[in-house]
């Protein structure tokens, strides 16, 4: 009577172990197909958006010996917030390198240097709003 108690307990532990390892290969092919979804679908990261760059600016004059850059002061100028899906730091540095050259087009050779480039993000546009009224308005 032991040997078959003995023998019914083994066979019930091997099939136990079959079932897990059958359990175990399901959890990882989904797994497998949880990472392929987070891969293949992009993040959604929605954010409200304000570009403010700081230039120097300033008047050319020439005289006999040329021409020269002077009265040079500084200034800044600003986007409108825009509100930007899947927003990372590449769409933060092509928006800003975007805004400086239009204006590098708009002051050509007035344009001295550049000397701020910033990008604020919210998460809200009543943030990013009230953020540029308080920072235009100081």
């Amino acid at each position: 009577m032991k040997k078959y108690i003995l023998i019914l307990l083994s066979l019930i532990s091997l099939q136990s172990c079959k079932n897990e390892n059958n359990e175990i290969e399901k959890l990882k092919e989904e797994n497998e197909a949880l990472k392929k979804q987070i891969i293949e679908k992009p993040v959604n990261n929605t954010k409200f958006v304000w570009t403010v760059i700081t230039y120097k600016i300033g008047r050319i004059e020439g005289d006999a010996n040329g021409q020269r850059l002077t009265g040079i002061k500084t200034q800044s100028s600003w986007t409108e917030i825009e509100e930007i899906p899947n927003f990372d730091y590449t769409t933060k540095l092509r928006m800003e390198d975007e805004f400086e050259s239009k204006l590098r087009q708009r002051h050509s050779m007035f344009l001295h240097s550049i000397v701020n480039r910033e990008t604020y993000e919210f998460n809200t546009y009543a943030e990013a709003s009230e953020f540029k009224f308080k920072t235009i308005n100081q």
